[in-house]
């Protein structure tokens, strides 16, 4: 099967959704189009959503249902993408101003980044808006931890705010441009530095080191993470998306070849998780047990 090249032009944004599932594909927001791009494990590439009110798509989540959202940038709006492709506005608010993060707590609230305002807008699943938190103007992109602590890169600085709200600014400081954020299961953060080309590792402790520079990695703007230990990242010059695995070897998983900017991407699984898996195996005994005391009732 011939495979089709992606224009990855100016990757900005990587959301890993599932991250306990094996097979995953890539969904590309073309930042100057209207178009949400598939990237399948063989490489393929189909156009998965366009149009109905998407506007220089910017930035991607994925709920636990497999629903796809998309932060429009420059307007007030977040679309929502089906499995199936169908676009809707899921919600428009003067509280949203320029979103560029994305990321969706254990309650299935979504919290933006709004990079025009400085706030953190918080949505809950039925539509309701509201600021959660204000971090001040260039606030980039978004991660949570496994505790439910929120984190935000704000050029510089990478800021920490509780589930209550309290923000702690500088929490993670020094760095000359970080953007892109990610955790990976294990608890430790990786974040992408601009300037340097580097992505730079936070363990739980706080130990700080360079994980990956150079080879495929120049001007890294975005990155995700999946369930095996690799990373996804949106290089901003050289319009190409690499691949780091868990031990810091770099290779180019997607490079350019037709129109637009690819601003953000998220990492979709393809196979079921453990739990799904273990929510099979309930369901299957629970039919057992039931056929059993109906034979006995019968006998």
């Amino acid at each position: 099967m011939k495979k089709t090249k992606l224009n990855i032009l100016f990757p900005l944004g990587l959301i890993c959704a599932s991250v306990n599932a094996k097979a995953a594909d890539l969904y590309v927001a073309e930042y100057g189009t209207q178009n949400i791009d598939k990237v399948e494990q063989n490489g393929n590439v189909s156009i998965f959503a366009t149009g109905g009110g998407l506007s220089n798509p910017f930035e991607l989540a994925f709920d636990a249902s497999g629903n796809l959202f998309v932060a429009n940038a420059n307007t007030g709006r977040i679309s929502k993408v089906t499995p199936d492709g169908k676009v809707t506005t899921f919600v428009s608010s003067s509280l949203i101003d320029n979103p560029n993060g994305l990321a969706f707590d254990t309650s299935g609230n979504l919290f933006i980044a709004n990079n025009s305002n400085g706030y953190i807008a918080k949505v809950t699943p039925s539509g309701t808006v509201s600021n959660f938190a204000y971090i001040g103007g260039g606030i980039s992109k978004l991660a949570f931890d496994a505790s439910g602590n929120l984190f935000a890169s704000t050029g510089s600085n990478i800021a920490k705010i509780t589930p209550s709200g309290l923000v702690t600014n500088n929490y993670y400081s020094g760095f000359s441009s970080v953007v892109g954020l990610t955790f990976d299961t294990a608890g430790n953060l990786y974040a992408t530095d601009y300037s340097p080309s580097t992505i730079t590792k936070i363990t739980p402790s706080g130990t700080r080191t360079t994980f990956a520079s150079g080879g495929a990695i120049s001007g890294p703007y975005t990155i995700a993470s999946d369930s095996s230990g690799n990373l996804y990242v949106g290089n901003f010059p050289s319009h190409t998306i690499a691949k780091v695995t868990s031990n810091g070897s770099t290779s180019t998983y997607a490079s350019p070849a037709t129109s637009g900017w690819a601003i953000g991407i998220a990492v979709k699984n393809t196979v079921p998780e453990p739990s799904t898996y273990g929510l099979i195996g309930l369901a299957a005994l629970g039919l057992a047990f039931a056929a059993r005391r109906r034979k006995l009732k019968t006998a």
